[in-house]
Protein backbone atom coordinates (compact mmCIF):
# COMPACT_ATOMS: atom_id res chain seq x y z
CA UNK A 1 0.00 0.00 0.00
CA UNK A 2 1.20 3.68 -0.46
CA UNK A 3 1.26 3.98 2.98
CA UNK A 4 4.19 1.22 3.60
CA UNK A 5 5.62 2.67 0.33
CA UNK A 6 6.03 6.04 2.40
CA UNK A 7 7.47 5.04 5.57
CA UNK A 8 3.61 5.11 7.06
CA UNK A 9 3.18 1.46 9.33
CA UNK A 10 -0.12 2.56 11.02
CA UNK A 11 1.35 4.51 13.62
CA UNK A 12 -1.44 6.87 13.25
CA UNK A 13 -4.56 4.70 11.11
CA UNK A 14 -6.54 2.84 12.68
CA UNK A 15 -7.94 1.71 9.59
CA UNK A 16 -6.47 0.06 6.49
CA UNK A 17 -5.55 3.15 3.37
CA UNK A 18 -8.04 1.22 1.76
CA UNK A 19 -10.63 2.02 3.93
CA UNK A 20 -9.16 5.47 4.75
CA UNK A 21 -12.11 8.11 3.33
CA UNK A 22 -9.27 10.30 2.12
CA UNK A 23 -7.00 8.00 0.44
CA UNK A 24 -10.18 6.62 -1.66
CA UNK A 25 -10.63 9.86 -2.79
CA UNK A 26 -7.35 11.06 -3.02
CA UNK A 27 -6.40 7.48 -4.98
CA UNK A 28 -9.83 8.14 -7.63
CA UNK A 29 -11.99 5.46 -6.02
CA UNK A 30 -15.77 6.09 -4.83
CA UNK A 31 -15.92 8.55 -2.24
CA UNK A 32 -17.86 6.75 0.84
CA UNK A 33 -21.47 7.81 1.75
CA UNK A 34 -23.88 6.69 3.95
CA UNK A 35 -27.38 8.06 3.66
CA UNK A 36 -29.52 7.63 6.56
CA UNK A 37 -33.51 8.03 5.77
CA UNK A 38 -36.80 6.52 5.67
CA UNK A 39 -38.47 8.01 3.17
CA UNK A 40 -39.08 5.13 0.66
CA UNK A 41 -39.52 7.94 -2.09
CA UNK A 42 -35.80 9.28 -1.35
CA UNK A 43 -34.41 6.16 -1.22
CA UNK A 44 -36.04 4.88 -5.30
CA UNK A 45 -34.40 8.53 -6.38
CA UNK A 46 -31.17 7.41 -5.28
CA UNK A 47 -30.89 4.64 -7.84
CA UNK A 48 -29.17 6.44 -10.37
CA UNK A 49 -25.45 5.20 -10.33
CA UNK A 50 -23.09 7.94 -10.11
CA UNK A 51 -19.25 6.22 -10.41
CA UNK A 52 -17.55 9.05 -7.73
CA UNK A 53 -19.71 7.57 -5.11
CA UNK A 54 -20.12 4.82 -2.98
CA UNK A 55 -23.77 4.76 -1.40
CA UNK A 56 -24.63 2.65 1.26
CA UNK A 57 -28.70 3.49 2.76
CA UNK A 58 -29.76 2.74 6.24
CA UNK A 59 -33.30 3.17 7.76
CA UNK A 60 -32.38 4.73 11.69
CA UNK A 61 -29.31 5.34 13.79
CA UNK A 62 -28.98 1.70 14.59
CA UNK A 63 -28.57 0.41 11.19
CA UNK A 64 -26.28 3.13 10.32
CA UNK A 65 -23.93 2.05 13.48
CA UNK A 66 -24.03 -1.28 11.91
CA UNK A 67 -22.54 -0.25 8.81
CA UNK A 68 -19.82 1.81 9.57
CA UNK A 69 -17.82 -1.08 11.01
CA UNK A 70 -17.20 -1.80 7.81
CA UNK A 71 -18.13 1.07 5.64
CA UNK A 72 -15.84 3.96 6.21
CA UNK A 73 -18.00 6.89 5.46
CA UNK A 74 -16.33 9.99 4.33
CA UNK A 75 -20.05 11.71 4.19
CA UNK A 76 -23.18 11.04 5.88
CA UNK A 77 -26.68 12.55 3.93
CA UNK A 78 -28.70 12.34 7.53
CA UNK A 79 -32.58 12.96 6.95
CA UNK A 80 -33.51 15.76 8.61
CA UNK A 81 -36.90 13.74 9.09
CA UNK A 82 -34.88 10.91 11.13
CA UNK A 83 -33.76 13.21 13.64
CA UNK A 84 -37.23 15.00 14.20
CA UNK A 85 -39.48 11.62 14.23
CA UNK A 86 -37.55 9.48 16.21
CA UNK A 87 -33.88 10.18 17.17
CA UNK A 88 -32.71 13.61 18.29
CA UNK A 89 -29.61 12.75 19.51
CA UNK A 90 -28.30 11.41 16.11
CA UNK A 91 -26.01 14.04 14.86
CA UNK A 92 -24.28 14.11 18.33
CA UNK A 93 -23.90 10.20 17.89
CA UNK A 94 -22.21 10.72 14.22
CA UNK A 95 -20.03 13.36 15.50
CA UNK A 96 -18.62 11.92 18.66
CA UNK A 97 -18.35 8.18 16.92
CA UNK A 98 -14.35 7.32 16.98
CA UNK A 99 -14.91 4.92 13.90
CA UNK A 100 -15.76 8.11 11.53
CA UNK A 101 -13.14 10.47 12.28
CA UNK A 102 -13.03 13.76 10.70
CA UNK A 103 -17.07 12.23 8.97
CA UNK A 104 -18.37 15.46 7.07
CA UNK A 105 -22.87 15.21 7.80
CA UNK A 106 -24.84 16.30 4.99
CA UNK A 107 -28.20 17.62 5.97
CA UNK A 108 -31.44 16.42 3.99
CA UNK A 109 -34.32 18.86 4.54
CA UNK A 110 -37.99 19.44 3.25
CA UNK A 111 -38.59 22.15 1.17
CA UNK A 112 -39.02 25.35 2.30
CA UNK A 113 -37.19 23.75 5.86
CA UNK A 114 -34.32 26.73 5.44
CA UNK A 115 -31.49 25.52 6.48
CA UNK A 116 -30.86 26.20 10.60
CA UNK A 117 -28.58 24.52 12.20
CA UNK A 118 -27.89 24.09 15.75
CA UNK A 119 -24.59 25.49 17.09
CA UNK A 120 -23.27 21.85 18.13
CA UNK A 121 -23.49 20.78 14.62
CA UNK A 122 -22.38 24.01 12.59
CA UNK A 123 -18.65 22.57 12.17
CA UNK A 124 -19.79 19.28 11.19
CA UNK A 125 -22.99 19.66 8.95
CA UNK A 126 -21.12 20.85 5.90
CA UNK A 127 -24.02 21.29 3.61
CA UNK A 128 -27.76 21.09 3.61
CA UNK A 129 -29.76 19.54 0.58
CA UNK A 130 -33.29 19.61 -0.45
CA UNK A 131 -35.33 16.96 -0.36
CA UNK A 132 -35.99 14.72 -2.64
CA UNK A 133 -32.33 14.79 -4.40
CA UNK A 134 -30.26 12.28 -5.79
CA UNK A 135 -27.07 10.98 -6.48
CA UNK A 136 -25.79 13.78 -8.44
CA UNK A 137 -26.70 16.51 -5.66
CA UNK A 138 -24.73 14.35 -3.34
CA UNK A 139 -21.89 14.29 -5.61
CA UNK A 140 -21.87 18.04 -5.96
CA UNK A 141 -21.57 18.26 -2.19
CA UNK A 142 -18.67 16.10 -2.32
CA UNK A 143 -17.06 17.41 -4.97
CA UNK A 144 -16.21 20.50 -3.08
CA UNK A 145 -13.87 19.39 -0.91
CA UNK A 146 -11.47 18.68 -3.11
CA UNK A 147 -8.11 16.57 -2.12
CA UNK A 148 -4.42 16.25 -3.46
CA UNK A 149 -4.38 13.17 -5.89
CA UNK A 150 -1.72 10.53 -4.81
CA UNK A 151 1.76 10.86 -5.89
CA UNK A 152 2.43 8.20 -8.31
CA UNK A 153 5.76 6.46 -7.86
CA UNK A 154 8.29 6.98 -10.73
CA UNK A 155 8.72 3.49 -12.34
CA UNK A 156 12.67 2.97 -13.91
Amino acid sequence: SLGCELGQNQSFCSTACEDCPYYRRASGQATNVLVITSDKELVDGLGRVDDTLALLLARNGYEASAMICSFHAAFVVVDQEVIANSQPDLLDCLIADPRLPGVRIILGVSKGNGSRIRAPFESAVVSTIEKPFGQDRIAEVVNRFPVEPVPVADKP
